[in-house]
């Protein structure tokens, strides 16, 4: 991808976590050292570019997936999990830490559903001692909401003013709602936007 004129790589963390990676019968330590080889692969995708002469930009981002990814029921296309910001916090709090630990460029925060799950990564990203920019993108389920019901334009909102966003966008929504949900809000920072299936 690097090579055909990509400028970000995503790691394959999205769905990947401490508590998945240990119900397979992997210990803390070894799901801990998957997740960081997620972003060291990218990171060497992008040194055999060099190598192979390939001098536009390129950055390793660390996919950060939903709370839902990790249920494989689809409820990241749902959102409303009736979860508190301290149990989200709880949950996301091991993995971005590892992932930030590996050295990535950004954080590539994907498929957020609800807005609850939003503030609870945000307030985790401000609590760290290394700071990485990072983009926010939400799933969305027609032309002005994210998947939970609650307005694009107030997860825009959410985002663009904190410290260190460098963009906001959709990903995981059906093509014909791209348009409207951007028109919907207003945003400080660039917008990111990625597809979907089909």
């Amino acid at each position: 991808y690097f090579e055909a004129g990509a400028t970000v790589g995503i790691s394959a963390s999205y769905q990947a976590s401490r508590p998945g990676f240990m119900a397979a019968g992997l210990s803390p330590d070894e799901a801990d050292r998957l997740l960081t080889l997620s972003v060291e692969l990218v990171a060497q995708a992008r040194d055999r570019a060099r190598a192979r002469g390939v001098t536009h930009p390129m950055l390793v981002a660390a996919s950060v997936g939903p709370w839902g990814a990790t249920m494989h029921d689809g409820s990241e296309y749902r959102g409303n999990y009736g979860k508190s910001i301290e149990y989200l916090k709880d949950f996301h709090r091991m993995r971005l830490q590892v992932l930030m630990e590996s050295n990535p460029d950004l954080l590539a925060i994907e498929t957020i559903p609800e807005l609850t799950e939003a503030q609870a990564i945000l307030e985790l990203i401000e609590e760290q001692d290394v700071k990485i920019p990072f983009w926010m993108s939400f799933s969305c389920k027609d032309a002005s909401h994210i998947s939970s019901g609650e307005l694009f334009k107030d997860a825009v909102t959410l985002v663009s003013g904190k410290i260190g966003a460098i963009g906001v966008g959709i990903n995981c929504t059906a093509p014909e709602f791209i348009t409207p949900l951007l028109t919907s809000a207003k945003s400080r920072i660039p917008f990111v936007i990625y597809p979907n299936s089909g």
